[in-house]
């Protein structure tokens, strides 16, 4: 088996979101960390047989460049253990989706401590996905799933701290997205002068349900300050109007951690900076909606001419770390 990329989350869409159509939601804290992805086929029998990787690639592909996540786990003997004999009562293979955080790890991860660990927010079990307290009943000859929860406690894996259970409710998106995160809390940080607003909450539907072209219910919800993209207001008409709400510095940042995990980041702006302009607008084009229409509007030179010119111009004064 090969445990396949955690699916790129939405951004929540206020009441027009399919989240509403259904009468439960769980939101986790987002965790600004690396994505980290675990493999346990059915017949593994050790730690060696475990597959690690982050979002874009495993341990085993050619370039991966994030020993430190197969450092993690590889010397957690008990956890690899555990997570081997669960695998191989259920009978099916498992997949475990987190966050590992802490340290110098992304832009937040001095809030979470001096120490990288992980945070479990998602798993499946073969193709089934795990709701965190609540599962749908099997099909007829198919043996019930546990939910998130129960794998966490049976694992003796932290999860992302639950904020929310409850019926979708708009304002309560809006109110919890501005919290304090609750993990840096937690982990006892305190800090004068360093924000410890999270990085945006998860909403997922509880047990996990799937739209109709098999994706689970999920969307994420920032506050604006770290968004990767805006919505057009009335007056906005032009493609550099539109380069200014798609292009931020937030988009630029996690385009940054994108060529750090492929180790195509040199740390030379002048080798450095094209290939970042071309994957921002590599990731505008395939997340953002509007960008279709945009094109229709404006036509795909000026578009992408609007792009190139506002990634340029954020990258006129240096990132933050």
């Amino acid at each position: 088996m090969s445990p396949q990329p955690f699916p790129k989350i939405p951004y929540y869409r206020g009441e027009a979101d399919p989240l509403h159509l259904i009468d439960r939601v769980v939101c986790m804290e987002k965790i600004d960390g690396t994505n980290t992805r675990i493999g346990v086929p059915v017949d593994a029998q050790s730690m060696d047989d475990i597959l690690i990787g982050g979002r874009t690639r495993m341990a085993s592909d050619p370039g991966f460049n994030q020993s430190f996540l197969v450092d993690l786990f590889r010397n957690n003997h008990d956890l690899c253990q555990r997570m081997v004999d669960w695998t191989a009562a259920a009978g099916r293979p498992l997949t475990i989706y987190g966050e590992v955080c802490g340290a110098r790890i992304q832009k937040m991860g001095l809030i979470y401590g001096a120490r990288p660990h992980f945070l479990l927010f998602a798993a499946r079990l073969g193709e089934a996905w795990l709701g965190w307290s609540r599962a749908v009943p099997p099909p007829p000859r198919q043996d019930p799933i546990p939910t998130l929860k129960q794998l966490s406690a049976q694992l003796q894996l932290p999860m992302a701290p639950i904020l929310y259970e409850g019926p979708p409710q708009n304002t309560v998106f809006d109110d919890l997205r501005e919290q304090t995160s609750q993990h840096s809390l937690d982990q006892g940080f305190s800090r004068p002068g360093v924000d410890q607003t999270h990085e945006g909450i998860v909403i997922w539907s509880d047990p996990v349900l799937r739209d109709p072209w098999g994706t689970p219910l999920v969307a994420k919800h920032k506050p604006d300050r770290r968004r990767e993209y805006h919505p057009p207001r009335e007056s906005d008409r032009s493609p550099q109007d539109f380069a200014k709400r798609a292009v931020t510095e937030e988009r630029l940042l996690h385009a940054r951690q994108h060529l750090e995990e492929r180790g195509r980041w040199t740390g030379s702006p002048d080798r450095d900076h094209p290939a970042l302009v071309k994957r921002v607008i590599q990731d505008v084009s395939r997340e953002v909606d509007e960008y279709q229409d945009q094109l229709r509007a404006h036509g795909k030179q000026a578009v992408r001419a609007a792009l190139k010119a506002r990634a340029r111009e954020l990258l006129s004064t240096p990132l933050s770390p």
